[in-house]
Parts: structure tokens; sequence; C-alpha cells
């Protein structure tokens, strides 16, 4: 199975925009996208395989009293994908990418009923510090940390 893992560009948005339409209740829309892509292309993966784009991340970097902070903004992989190491892989990539920014701690928000994701934040070292009251327009999230 090869797959790829490199940095998005606009001509992938639209795929993006179908993966994540099918993934989220309440997705997010194109302009968004292209937004956080040009704000910080180097923090913007998808997942390739034989040219099919499969799964994608989005990270930012804060700076908050002269520390830095990784945060995971969205993160999703074609259903028919999981289970097979590339939601890992792409957060291998943007934590590996926020290191080199010099960034300590990784978080996120997740919702609460997101079990599978769960998992996979919580395999990968995060662990819950807050809920999140209504933090989506029907559910609770967590906030998970990873310090880097």
């Amino acid at each position: 199975m090869d797959i790829i893992i490199k940095k998005a560009n606009l001509k992938d948005i639209s795929t993006i925009k179908k993966i994540e339409e099918n993934i989220y209740p309440d997705p997010w829309p194109p302009i968004l996208f292209k937004f956080l892509l040009s704000r910080s292309p180097d923090l913007f993966f998808v997942a390739v395989h034989n040219e099919e784009i499969i799964g994608y991340i989005i990270g930012e970097v804060i700076s908050k009293k002269g520390i830095l902070f990784g945060h995971v903004l969205n993160i999703a992989v074609k259903v028919d994908w999981r289970k097979k190491g590339i939601g890992q892989n792409l957060l291998y990539e943007l934590e590996k990418k926020f290191l080199e920014k010099k960034v300590t701690l990784s978080y996120l928000e997740v919702r609460e009923s997101n079990l599978i994701a769960q998992n996979l934040y919580i395999k990968n070292g995060y662990k819950t510090v807050d809920v999140l009251e209504l933090y989506y327009k029907d559910e609770n999230g967590l906030r998970m940390e990873k310090n880097l």
C-alpha cells in the first residue's frame, strides 16, 4: 500500500471538501480551507494513494506569551481508508512540522461522541484536559493536549 503524505495545494481543495462533507455533520466551507492553506501552507497535508486524496490534516502555530503551541485544526480520512494508519501518518507529519517550528505543546478539539478519533489521539499520546460545553453546535467537545 503506497501512501504519500505531501503538502496540500489549491487544486486539492475540491476533493478535501468532498471528504469533509462525507464525514462531518457541519462541514467547513471551501473558502475556509483556502484561507488556511494560504495562511499556513506548510501545515496543511494530504494523504495520497495512486493520485487519489484519501485524507488530510490542517494545523496552525499560535504564540502565547512567547510560547509556541501547535493546534490541530482538522483531520479526516475517507471512511474506506480508516484503520490503515492514514490518520496516524498525517498526525505524525504535522507534529514533525510543529517540532521544526519549536512548538512545545500540540492540542486539538474533538467531539465527545467521536470515539474513533479520540482513540487515535490517545494512542498518539494526547490526553483530555477539558470538556468544552457545546463547543460544536449540537454537542460538547473535548480538548486534548500532548507535550512534544
